[in-house]
């Protein structure tokens, strides 16, 4: 007989943690697309401008997404959370 070591407490706090992910990138979603009305009037855009610009954010954030770990490796967590509160909290552009 085999002895069934499947530890349930880890995999239901990975399936949370997944499903948390998953609400965040539809909040985030949902975030974006209320923006829509705003980014055609300040751009006096088209319909054609405008879903170009939508996806230019989704994919910005999962670009962004993509290097913040290496970033946070090479230079610190708490040294790159700090920069980032600092940039987020002085509207800083670079």
């Amino acid at each position: 007989m085999s002895k069934d070591t499947t530890n349930m407490g880890f995999v239901i706090l990975i399936s949370v943690v997944a499903t948390i992910g998953g609400f965040l990138f539809g909040f985030d979603s949902g975030v974006i697309n209320g923006t829509v009305d705003g980014l055609q009037t300040a751009f006096n855009s088209d319909s054609m401008g405008t879903g170009f610009n939508v996806a230019s954010m989704l994919l910005g954030c999962a670009v962004g997404a993509f290097f913040a770990g290496t970033l946070a490796d090479k230079l610190g967590r708490r040294t790159w959370s700090v920069r980032k509160l600092i940039c987020g909290g002085s509207d800083c552009k670079h």
